[in-house]
């Protein structure tokens, strides 16, 4: 009886470290400079970013946690990017997690085309 259950517990062991390590990757830690303008639509709202050493804008369609946008304003932050998957689509899912402001300048951001 003994056995079983310790078997069971086990076993149950073995497979959520399973789950977790094979949908959770690493975490990876990153700056962006946010532009001081935003794409807004009805159903999505985009950051303009440039990850350190790149030159040209990108836009991010996730919220970033813990960060508190001011428009106006251009941010370098470090943030913690975490990819996850999504259980029922089997998408994999990027998570923007604020670590830090690293500066916050009144500034208006040269983007390609801001908010529609």
């Amino acid at each position: 009886m003994k056995i079983t259950k310790w078997l069971g517990v086990f076993l149950y062991a073995t497979i959520l470290t399973f789950c977790v390590s094979s949908c959770c990757k690493k975490c990876d830690t990153k700056i962006f400079v946010v532009a001081s303008q935003r794409l807004s639509t009805p159903v999505e709202l985009f950051y303009w970013v440039k990850e350190q050493g790149y030159e040209e804008w990108m836009l991010v369609c996730a919220p970033i946690k813990g960060f508190v946008y001011e428009r106006g304003y251009e941010y370098e932050i470090e943030i913690e990017i975490r990819k996850t998957k999504d259980f029922v689509s089997h998408q994999w899912r990027t998570e923007y997690t604020l670590k830090r402001i690293i500066t916050k300048e009144k500034k208006d951001s040269d983007v390609p085309f801001s908010d529609i």
